[in-house]
């Protein structure tokens, strides 16, 4: 065989396997799809016309790569399945496919997909608190102690912050909820956030704490918060009206001290301050006021945890200071009940305990 002859038959083995332009102008998958209809909606299948908004391409990307379902142009969904413009988890979950087809796909629908997974690819985080549908309602939990509802209710007290471009509210929330849950380095929040240093973890908590304390924290905690006509309709027990009350307008509250433990000062008058001679360890410790049935109505101090700091003489200094204007919230013959390691004669003789 010659090299003429060689060179003819290299050729038609290349045409045998090479397509021409032709035959990659449209393209045959099999898929499974949801309905096409738009009258639907495509999550929960209702014919709600009032409040359904029609997917995007980074929706219908998203449903596409994590399901495998496709979903047709212009389909539609409630507005329920949707959060900041993204689907939610539960909604992801919810979609099924209604039947499997032959869809025929071009050049352009194709590049089109594969820049649209590209960009979900490269956006996309383990934990990404501003996707809803990246993390479940049990991902929020075990991460931050709160459920989604809950998160996004806490989210709404923000008020005095606004979103930076090195975090989003809802990330600055996650940080300050997962340090007081998991209790981790502020270094190994920076690395799980993708943030610069530890420093900028510090300044996020300190301004996610400064603006929870002058918004939620007055509306959930403290004497202002609840008037003694609901303590007595919602969190006076039975048991307690019975055994301790002899009038319908008793309130009874439990009053005791707890302990938060922290790290020894290097400040010597501060460590010897906060030392515990009775945990044998450094703390503080605030005085919480709770209904019978657990209700925490208001929290004093932290105190120091020296000698001159015990239950009795913390109480009588909240009593006489009248600390949150206690004295005008309690009335006469109302129950404060305290545990035994209160010495009454430390309280003094004006205070009289019912």
């Amino acid at each position: 065989m010659d090299v003429d002859e060689l060179a003819d038959t290299s050729s038609k083995r290349i045409d045998q396997y090479t397509q021409t332009t032709s035959d990659l102008e449209r393209v045959e998958l099999l898929v499974n799809r949801t309905t096409k209809s738009e009258r639907t909606c495509i999550v929960c299948g209702c014919s709600n016309t009032i409040n359904r908004h029609r997917l995007t391409n980074q929706q219908r990307n998203l449903v596409f790569l994590k399901k495998g379902i496709f979903v047709s142009p212009n389909s539609r969904c409630c507005k329920t399945h949707l959060y900041n413009r993204h689907l939610t988890y539960e909604a992801l979950e919810q979609i099924k496919s209604g039947k499997s087809s032959v869809e025929m796909w071009g050049a352009q629908e194709i590049t089109q997909c594969l820049d649209g997974f590209r960009v979900i690819a490269n956006s996309s985080k383990s934990n990404d608190f501003d996707d809803p549908s990246s993390m479940s309602d049990a991902d929020y939990l075990t991460m931050t102690g709160l459920n989604k509802d809950n998160f996004n209710h806490l989210l709404q007290f923000l008020t005095t912050m606004r979103t930076s471009r090195v975090r989003s509210l809802r990330e600055a929330l996650a940080i300050y909820l997962m340090k007081l849950r998991l209790s981790v380095s502020n270094s190994v929040l920076a690395t799980i956030f993708r943030l610069r240093n530890k420093r900028a973890v510090s300044r996020i908590l300190q301004q996610v704490r400064q603006s929870l304390g002058s918004n939620f924290t007055p509306t959930y905690l403290g004497l202002s918060h609840i008037n003694r006509e609901e303590v007595l309709a919602h969190h006076q027990t039975a048991i307690a009206n019975t055994l301790l009350t002899s009038q319908l307008d008793q309130v009874c509250v439990a009053i005791d001290g707890t302990y938060l433990y922290i790290q020894k000062s290097s400040n010597n008058t501060f460590q010897r301050r906060t030392y515990s001679m009775h945990k044998h360890r450094n703390l503080i410790k605030p005085m919480i006021i709770t209904a019978t049935d657990g209700y925490i109505l208001a929290v004093f101090g932290p105190f120091l945890a020296d000698h001159n700091n015990n239950d009795a003489s913390i109480i009588k200094h909240c009593l006489f200071s009248n600390e949150q204007d206690m004295l005008s919230w309690f009335k006469d013959n109302d129950v404060m009940i305290i545990d035994r390691g209160v010495c009454f004669a430390q309280l003094g003789e004006k205070l009289i305990l019912s």
